[in-house]
Parts: structure tokens; C-alpha cells; sequence
């Protein structure tokens, strides 16, 4: 009988243990409570280090430059605005300043070849001189820590894209035009790095016989100016899909294609093998941006499944694959520390100081979440004392 006892008290710790620590470390895409305050489908998204900054979306409603605070869960106005509507651009961040190339402005109904540079710690923005080689929106793009990189587009030619390969330095602010290209005029393609090689994600291709959304994986070699595909391929051919670089893997989310829009593939470079991840997104996600902060993906601009507004930030926790999906994240937070933020500023840059912390904007257009994350170690802890606690009054003799 103490031995029955015994078993079943082990067996119960054990199945407390199942029930309840899988919510701490569950791969899981979930919705956050913050929103924006409207759509922001077709813009782009650049991570300082601190927080994301959006740039951009399809209309008029791109002009604010939002910040979203994870730490918070708080979408915050910098009150800087861009000097015209900008859907479609690219945004990259090079350590200091983010770069926003191009886009589509949806009022003078142009394709923009401009590039404006972003202060986060300033909260300044101003456009420079230098032009893109062609006006363009729809572009993959990435930075390898020296250069970035703009891929194909949406451009004003005959097929109506490019197969293009081209390098800003922002160190110099030269645009060059590279001898390598796409394997065929592209658009609407995801670009990221890992630090050694550019990858592209999929995208529409212009082919002789028409136009197809694409399933290939590119990696662009900039030390040899060369451009191939892999060998592996993503589940499915896609385009308007946003990609982003953590660890040893790419993660790519949604999509426009057959059966793509709520999926998220995992593409591991190192083994050369892309997967479907179990989880989905919540909802519809097409013309996403996202942002990496060292442990989570947050994508921008997903369809709210109850409205049908492009206006939902999903965070995405890629911890432990193949658990159940989308349960709760109960990861600590903190946000950092900052000192009072300036105001907007126009006009030429001026002399940055050193890195002051300084938080731009304090407009907050979203609720601040205030939920207690517990940390994933001592949630642990917990679970496993009372799993023994409850073995051992399981086993006592009565």
C-alpha cells in the first residue's frame, strides 16, 4: 500500500509539473494588449536596442513615428512625423540611426526614392541628400554591420520591379549599385543577417512565362558580391512577409501565398533546413514588420481577429519548439532606465553626444500593462516544491 502510495504521489508531482510549467516555457505567438492607433499594415520596424520604432503603413496613418515599449506593453507617439506618407519602406538600424529607404506615398501617388535618418535617442529626423538609384517600395532589406542592403522592389519600369542588388554605407552615405543580382526581377521579398551572409525570403518573381510567388531562400555573400539560392525552401511560395535573424535561426511570419498568412518558418542557416513552425499567428498577417529584442519577436501591423484591423502587436516567444501553443509568456520584464526625453527637432543634425539614455516622446496611445511577469525560474522552483509536497502526503501511512 506505501508503495501504491508512493507511485501515484510521484505520478501526481509529475503530472503538476506538465500541467503547469509548459506556460513558462512554451514556444507561442500571442497578442499583446497594446494597440495602435490604427492600421498599421506595410510598415517598417527598427530595434534600437531598447525599444522598436515603426515607420510608415499603407494610407495616411504612417506619419506618426510610434515607439513600442515591450517592458510596458505601451505604444508610445515621439511626436515626430514623417514629411509625407510612407507605405512599404524599409527601416534599418546601424547602432545609432535608423534608416527608412523609399515607400510608396499614397497621396501624391509616387514611388518615394528618399532616405530619412532617425535619432532614437535624440528623437530627430532628417533627410539626407543622397537618393536611392531608383525610386522603389516593396524592398527586402538588412544590415550586416557594415553595410545595408535593399533588395528588388516595387518600381516604375516595365514589369513593374527589379532585380537590383544595392549597398548604402552609412558610414560614407554612398549608394553603389552592385553586379550581383536576383535570379529574376523581384518584389515584396524578407530580408535579414546573421552577421556572415544576407538571406531572402521568398517574394514575387517576374519570370517570362508570368508572375509567381516564390518559395526559394537567397543568401547574398556581400565579401564576394554573389547571390544564390540555398537548397532548402520554404513551405510554400510567399511574398509581403517579414523576416528577422536570432541565435542560429531566421524566423519568417506570414505572408500572401496559398495557405501562408498565419504561418511562421523557422530556417535554421547552419544545417540548411526550414520548418513549419506548430504555432500560428492569431490572426491574418500580411505586410507585417517586426522587431527582435534578444529574446522575442514582435510583429506589427496583424489583422485583429474580432475587427479586422491591421493594428495587433503579436509577440512571439520561440523558447522550447514543439510545446503547445500559445499559452501565456510569463517572462520577468524591466524596462530600462531613461532620462527625461527632448523635444522633436527639425533641421540639420546636430553633433551627437555620447549614448544618454534619453527615451524620445512621452504621448502613450495604448493602455500600459501592469500584470506581474513571474520569473521563469522561480515559477520553476514553485512547481517543483509542490509536486514534492504533494508526493509526500500521497505516501504518508494513515
Amino acid at each position: 500500500m506505501v508503495r501504491f502510495r508512493w507511485a501515484w504521489g510521484t505520478l501526481v508531482g509529475f503530472a503538476v509539473i506538465a500541467l503547469l510549467l509548459p506556460s513558462a516555457t512554451a514556444e507561442n505567438a500571442r497578442y499583446m494588449d497594446a494597440k495602435f492607433p490604427q492600421g498599421r499594415q506595410g510598415a517598417a520596424a527598427a530595434w534600437d536596442g531598447r525599444y522598436a520604432f515603426i515607420f510608415g503603413a499603407t494610407g495616411t496613418a504612417g506619419l506618426p513615428i510610434l515607439r513600442y515599449e515591450p517592458c510596458r506593453d505601451a505604444v508610445v507617439d515621439t511626436g515626430s512625423r514623417l514629411p509625407g506618407p510612407r507605405a512599404n519602406p524599409a527601416a534599418l538600424f546601424d547602432g545609432t540611426h535608423v534608416y527608412v529607404f523609399g515607400g510608396w506615398d499614397a497621396i501624391a501617388r509616387r514611388l518615394v526614392d528618399e532616405v530619412l535618418r532617425y535619432d532614437p535617442a535624440l528623437n530627430e529626423l532628417v533627410m539626407l541628400k543622397e537618393r536611392l538609384p531608383l525610386a522603389a517600395e516593396l524592398m527586402g532589406a538588412a544590415w550586416d554591420g557594415e553595410h545595408m542592403f535593399l533588395f528588388g522592389g516595387h518600381v516604375d519600369s516595365p514589369t513593374g520591379m527589379t532585380d537590383q542588388v544595392v549597398r548604402f554605407t552609412p558610414a560614407t552615405g554612398e549608394f553603389r549599385v552592385m553586379q550581383a543580382a536576383l535570379p529574376a526581377p523581384t518584389t515584396s521579398s524578407a530580408g535579414a543577417s546573421d552577421g556572415e551572409g544576407v538571406y531572402v525570403f521568398g517574394g514575387g518573381r517576374q519570370y517570362p512565362e508570368g508572375f509567381q510567388q516564390t518559395n526559394a531562400i537567397l543568401r547574398y555573400d556581400a565579401a564576394r558580391d554573389e547571390a544564390r539560392d540555398v537548397g532548402a525552401r520554404l513551405p510554400g511560395g510567399r511574398s509581403k512577409a517579414a523576416a528577422v535573424h536570432a541565435g542560429r535561426e531566421f524566423f519568417v511570419f506570414g505572408g500572401s501565398g496559398e495557405g501562408t498568412q498565419k504561418q511562421i518558418v523557422r530556417y535554421d542557416s547552419a544545417a540548411d533546413r526550414a520548418v513549419l513552425s506548430p504555432v500560428s499567428m492569431p490572426d491574418i498577417t500580411v505586410l507585417p514588420s517586426v522587431a527582435w529584442d534578444g529574446a522575442r519577436a514582435y510583429v506589427f501591423g496583424v489583422r485583429d481577429a474580432i475587427d479586422g484591423a491591421e493594428n495587433r502587436i503579436v509577440e512571439y516567444d520561440p523558447s522550447n519548439p514543439g510545446q503547445p501553443a500559445n499559452v501565456p509568456s510569463v517572462a520577468p520584464r524591466s524596462c530600462p532606465p531613461a532620462a527625461p526625453p527632448p523635444p522633436p527637432r527639425t533641421g540639420p543634425a546636430p553633433t551627437r553626444p555620447s549614448p544618454s539614455g534619453h527615451e524620445a516622446g512621452t504621448g502613450i496611445v495604448s493602455p500600459v500593462k501592469t500584470t506581474d511577469r513571474r520569473s521563469t525560474d522561480g515559477f520553476a522552483f514553485t512547481v517543483v516544491v509542490l509536486a514534492a509536497v504533494v508526493a509526500v502526503v500521497l505516501r504518508r501511512p494513515r
